[in-house]
């Protein structure tokens, strides 16, 4: 799910300057999407809205992680290696996002 809408969103947001909203129109949303995604999961096919404020969410928890001592460090590598998440917590996005007056906008 967050692969498929990082995809979505590193391939919109090329090109875009400081300061669009994250919306594929780039209007101004509070629930914005930047297109439709499309990923297996439990083998089914989803279909649905992409959701950048995910990202934005999963950034922000990455970020913490880099902030943890080395001790807490190697107990989250830890956990996301019992897990099998270690593809996910690699996702990097292409552009960082933002709040500015309720709305996620590029860095």
């Amino acid at each position: 799910m967050l692969a498929a809408d990082a995809a979505a969103f590193n391939a919109w947001s090329e090109g875009r300057p400081s300061g669009t909203p994250t919306h594929i129109d780039q209007e101004r949303k509070i629930h914005p999407t930047v297109g439709m995604v499309e990923y297996q999961w439990r083998g089914c096919k989803i279909q649905r809205a992409s959701a950048p404020h995910g990202l934005w969410l999963f950034a922000k928890a990455q970020a913490a992680t880099c902030e943890l001592t080395d001790a807490e460090q190697q107990h989250v590598a830890e956990l996301v290696r019992r897990t099998g998440g270690e593809q996910v917590m690699a996702l990097q996005l292409a552009r960082q996002m933002q709040r500015e007056n309720y709305t996620l906008v590029l860095q």
